[in-house]
């Protein structure tokens, strides 16, 4: 009996194998280009199935050489790495003889009374947390060190630091800020310094990695870590597609498309843009029923794996750190160049975050003349649709750097992270003052970025969720109670949290 349960399994594998190669012989002797389908049983690119495998960036390079090479230079490249001498954008000037330590300049903490100061010995990165005397400043009655063997962040505007206990991962209180060179806390333990105790689970790490693999069971404890965001996160997984090369089976790109690996460029303007606001998109991510943040793949609709939420205010230019697809999307240009079908691939319409950036070149390498060509692709004198009017700056200034990005997406410090500078990604009129207005103005509520019609149930887990994990505001418990009035059928969802007291 085994050996015939064996028999019937290796004859489906084999039947199986087969039928995938003649899927694959007939869709490459296809001439017609299809609409990308959002049928999940009619997958128009075959790795978005979860049976296919991540095989890393190193398998990517034997063909791929010389984008490889760009690509390692840029924010993703770069996003997450072990912790070394040049990795670390971070300054050490105190050099401490005994110990032949680089130390950096330590900061205070007046909440909490400790000092933090990171270190290397030789060529090892520590980071300490202490306690002086308040007399005698150079007497420490408290000290913890930590290994650090992990940097996140790029270094373009900051380098944070973890730390392993074992396969869990946590943050450490310090991070370096590289626009303004200094030392502070992370972001977030200016409200609430929780020490060393901070859990990166799968939602913060798969947005600043290649895929990790963590345990279910367990919110911090990582079975693999990558080393920074690598091909896949954008292309999907590669197995299907290495094993085909490798085979010999290959696709003219010029005619065709090759549907064994996610082509961005070849998806409607809506799935484009949910691959880059997966991580270009800071909010409270609020996953469907059943979900993982692992279950989401480049060509996907993400609100299909979760929806991500953020508030609204009365001042609509309030905007966060990483809120890069939020804002463009609610630009006229963007507004204006996708219209029709959000599921149908337009090439010749659609305006999406990779017209201006190639994620394949750093940002500081790319050539400022492309940001400035992209917006003049469109707004010229002579064109009826979108002429080029009162423009203030020389002609031959308009390639420079500060030229339709200076002013149209002006830099302002964001709201949510200190010590940073970042553009606003909503392409608009110069506001009269030339600056962007940095208060919030009145709290209206939250809104799904990435659905506009959400479901009441994942609305409500959304509240409930972002006054548990981010504001205490009792308008997110009141928003929360009147969908509940009018979707009773979600009362347990709310009431698993236990924050309504029996009110509702």
């Amino acid at each position: 009996m085994k050996h015939e349960f064996r028999n019937f399994h290796i004859w489906r594998g084999l039947l199986l194998f087969v039928g995938l190669c003649l899927s694959l012989f007939f869709s490459f002797c296809n001439t017609q280009e299809t609409i990308v389908s959002s049928d999940k049983d009619s997958l128009y690119f075959w790795n978005l199935h979860d049976t296919v495998d991540y095989v890393g960036m190193q398998e990517c390079q034997t063909c791929h050489y010389e984008i490889h090479q760009t690509f390692v230079h840029t924010g993703m490249g770069q996003s997450f790495d072990r912790a070394s001498p040049e990795k670390s954008k971070g300054k050490f000037p105190i050099m401490h003889l005994p110990w032949k330590e680089r130390r950096g300049t330590p900061i205070y903490d007046p909440k909490t009374g400790f000092h933090y100061q990171a270190f290397w010995r030789n060529d090892s990165l520590f980071i300490r947390q202490y306690e002086s005397d308040a007399q005698q400043r150079n007497l420490v009655t408290f000290m913890r060190e930590e290994y650090i063997p992990y940097i996140i962040g790029s270094g373009q505007h900051t380098n944070s630091h973890f730390w392993t206990d074992g396969s869990y991962v946590y943050q450490a209180p310090l991070t370096f800020y590289t626009q303004k060179g200094i030392w502070d806390l992370p972001p977030g333990y200016e409200e609430q310094n929780i020490g060393f105790n901070r859990k990166i689970d799968m939602e913060c790490m798969s947005c600043h990695n290649a895929m990790p693999k963590v345990a279910k069971s367990a919110k911090n404890f990582f079975e693999k870590v990558p080393l920074g965001i690598d091909c896949e996160r954008c292309h999907g997984p590669g197995e299907l597609h290495v094993n085909l090369k490798k085979q010999g089976i290959l696709v003219d790109t010029s005619k065709y498309a090759d549907r064994s690996i996610v082509n961005p460029k070849r998806l409607p303007y809506r799935l484009q843009v949910d691959i880059c606001q997966r991580c270009h998109l800071q909010g409270n991510n609020v996953l469907k029923e059943g979900k993982h943040f692992d279950d989401f793949r480049p060509g996907m609709a993400l609100k299909d794996v979760f929806e991500i939420y953020m508030p609204k205010y009365e001042n609509e230019d309030y905007f966060v750190m990483a809120g890069h697809a939020d804002r463009f999307q609610k630009s006229a240009c963007f507004i204006g160049s996708n219209k029709g079908d959000a599921e149908a691939y337009n090439p010749n319409l659609n305006f999406t975050c990779i017209n201006c950036h190639n994620p394949h070149v750093s940002v500081k390498a790319t050539n400022n003349e492309r940001f400035n060509n992209t917006c003049m692709g469109c707004h010229q004198a002579e064109s009826k649709r979108s002429a080029l009017h009162d423009c203030k700056l020389p002609k031959a200034k308009r390639i420079h750097k500060a030229g339709c990005v200076g002013c149209h997406m002006p830099g302002s410090s964001a709201e949510d992270i200190p010590h940073v500078m970042v553009h606003d990604h909503k392409i608009q009129r110069p506001k009269a003052t030339g600056d962007i207005e940095s208060h919030k103005g009145k709290l209206l509520g939250l809104y799904a970025v990435n659905n506009p019609a959400p479901d009441a149930k994942d609305e409500i887990r959304a509240y409930l969720s972002y006054f548990e994990k981010f504001d205490p505001n009792p308008l997110y418990l009141q928003k929360a109670g009147t969908l509940l009035h009018k979707h009773p059928d979600a009362y347990t969802v709310a009431h698993s949290r236990g924050l309504f007291k029996g009110q509702f």
